[in-house]
Parts: C-alpha cells; sequence; structure tokens
C-alpha cells in the first residue's frame, strides 16, 4: 500500500469487525446507512475518475452489481462519475428485484435518472466497448468461492483485459485470510471503505487487490477504539499516537543512550543463533538506547563481537544450547527495568 499524503493511524479489521462498526455508527451514533452509502459511492467514483484517461467521452465504466450493500455502494459511484464527465453504465449480477433494501433503493434512483442498465445472462456484453471496470458484486461479508452467476460474471470481466477498481475488496477475495476463491476479481486497485480489511494485508489478498486506498465514509475512526480493535498499520501516526515517537527519531543533543529505552531480546539457540542476532540488531535499528540479548550459555562464546552495540548475557542452559532447560526466573531478572522485551 502507498503512503498518502495525510498519514493516518489506522486500524486493520476482520468482517465482523466491520459490521459492528456499521451497527454502532448507524443505531448508536444515528447515521442513516443510506449516508454511509453516498459517502462509500462517492469515494470510489473519485478513485475511478483518476483513473479514466477519457473523461467526458462516450466510452463509459462499467459497474458490476451484486444483490448487497457492495452493490448499492457501486451504483452510487456510477451516479457520481456521471456528475463528474465519467460516462458509466451497470451491469446487474442478477435480476433487480433480488437486490437488498439498501441496493434496492440505489437501483429505483439510478433507473430515474436513466442510467444505462443491464442483466448479466439476459443482455449481450461487448467488454471492448468499456474503458474500465467497477467490481461492486461481493463484499466483506460473503464467504467461500462465489457461484453462479457471480463466478462466471468474474471470470469474464478478468478476461476482458480492463482495469478493474474494486470496492471495499475484490470480489472472491476472503475479507479475513485474504485467500483467494476461484474465481476472484484481479484488480487494479481496491477502494477500502472506513477501514483497512486484514485480507488486503496478506496473500495472495494483497496481490489481487492491487493499489488499495483507504477512503472514510463518515464512521468516526475514534469507533475502532471503543470496539477495542488492536490490530495496526504500521506508520507514522501509529508511533506517534501509540508511543509517542516521531520517525525517523531524533537525537536531542543533551540526551544520552540511556534516554531512549532499554529492550531485552530473549531469542537464539545453537541452531538458531540468527533469530536472536537479527531480533536484537532490529531492535537497536528501531531506535532503542540499549539492546540486551540473553541467550543459552553455550551459544554465548561464539556470539560475542557479532553485534558489539548489544550487551549478551548467557542464562544457564545445562549444556544444551537451547531454552530448554533455562528456568525462567533467569530472564525475568534480566528483564528487571527493560522498557520491552521480546521473546
Amino acid at each position: 500500500m502507498k503512503k498518502s499524503e495525510k498519514v493516518r493511524f489506522m486500524h486493520i479489521v476482520t468482517s465482523a469487525e466491520m459490521r459492528a462498526l456499521d451497527e454502532y455508527a448507524i443505531h448508536t451514533i444515528g447515521i442513516p446507512a443510506a449516508v454511509l452509502m453516498e459517502n462509500a459511492g462517492r469515494a470510489v467514483a473519485e478513485e475511478v475518475a483518476k483513473l479514466s484517461s477519457e473523461p467526458g467521452t462516450n466510452k463509459p465504466w462499467l459497474v458490476l452489481v451484486g444483490k448487497g450493500n457492495n452493490g448499492g455502494d457501486g451504483i452510487v459511484a456510477a451516479r457520481h462519475l456521471k456528475e463528474m464527465g465519467v460516462a458509466a453504465e451497470l451491469l446487474y449480477a442478477l435480476d433487480p428485484a433480488k437486490l437488498t433494501s439498501g441496493a434496492g433503493m440505489q437501483h429505483d434512483i439510478a433507473a430515474r435518472l436513466g442510467i444505462a442498465a443491464y442483466v448479466y445472462g439476459k443482455d449481450c456484453i461487448r467488454w471492448e466497448e468499456y474503458a474500465g471496470i467497477v467490481d461492486a458484486l461481493l463484499g466483506t461479508g460473503t464467504a467461500g468461492a462465489p457461484r453462479e452467476p457471480y463466478a462466471s460474471l468474474i471470470r469474464e470481466a478478468n478476461a476482458s483485459g480492463l482495469p478493474i477498481v474494486a470496492i471495499d475488496i475484490p470480489s472472491g477475495i476472503d475479507a479475513d485470510t485474504g485467500e483467494a476463491h476461484d474465481p476472484c476479481i484481479h484488480a487494479e486497485r481496491t477502494v477500502a471503505l472506513a477501514f483497512l480489511k486484514r485480507g488486503l494485508t496478506q496473500y495472495p489478498g494483497a496481490e489481487q487487490a492491487g493499489r488499495v486506498v483507504v477512503r472514510l465514509i463518515g464512521i468516526p475512526e475514534e469507533l475502532a477504539e471503543k470496539e477495542n480493535i488492536r490490530t495496526f498499520w504500521t506508520n507514522e501516526a501509529l508511533f506517534l499516537r501509540r508511543f509517542g515517537l516521531t520517525l525517523p527519531l531524533n537525537r536531542k543533543a543533551d540526551t544520552h543512550k540511556g534516554t531512549y529505552g532499554h529492550v531485552l531480546v530473549a531469542a537464539g539457540s545453537r541452531q538458531y543463533s540468527g533469530a536472536g542476532l537479527l531480533a536484537s540488531a532490529a531492535a537497536l535499528r528501531s531506535g532503542a538506547g540499549l539492546v540486551s540479548w540473553a541467550l543459552p550459555e553455550r551459544l554465548l562464546e561464539p556470539m560475542i563481537g557479532r553485534l558489539p552495540e548489544a550487551m549478551l548475557h548467557g542464562v544457564p542452559d545445562g549444556g544444551r544450547g537451547d531454552w530448554a532447560a533455562v528456568p525462567p526466573e533467569a530472564v525475568l531478572r534480566l528483564a528487571a527495568g527493560k522498557k520491552a522485551l521480546a521473546i
């Protein structure tokens, strides 16, 4: 994911967590679901417009519409694209009569505005007549491989060779694990709504999503704290707000190494000495002023001088060279006074 101009403190959510945030925003705060859908569709349209090389022409983008809220977001996006001078048409995966309430309302609005619409399997689609595709088929609430007619529609969209912008997560990607079902959308860009979804940070989902852009839609960011969400995207804003650190770290002239914290790393064995060595080096590189490395006694002598900045502490290992015989108290004693412990 590319860094945006304004770095945000970003939570990463599961589908269940996102559902809880939606419910809280709608039913507790009182933000109408239609408002959130409107904001989502507008955000998607703005991202699609950035990709459109032919604004103001008659070569439209084709929005693939599923029956749920993801489809409703896509219909709203088509409306806003039209207002931006980018032609857009709708392709419903199912008979529009099967749309859920939010998407159904947006269907009626789009129909009254005269936005061209087709039904997959009923109308003939010439993919070469379109500038690109918006994937609004399956949202974060779906699980498992796409079923028909979604599966065939996804395969045709991928085969078209057109750029695809996915709404929230590419259809066919598991929103929690990043698992890529067969078939799944291969997107050039994904517009994640409100919060980044876990499946967009894990492969193969991250690859199928293309460039990921997170857009706010009116759900307050602090709700993630209220819902006790504890997974974050590591960025400058995270370090500043949660740890009071600025990146890059600035050393003041009137400070010393003790000012910047002391980390204890308890890691490594005779077979896997690199685990402790690399973790200790990483702690130093992250900005810790002092790093102590606790390691099995049998490993101590070979590691002397390998990382001169780190202080080495051999712990009793019974001559094994691993942690099986190390008493926990030995590590606890070394941890006294430290700011952080890595095991």
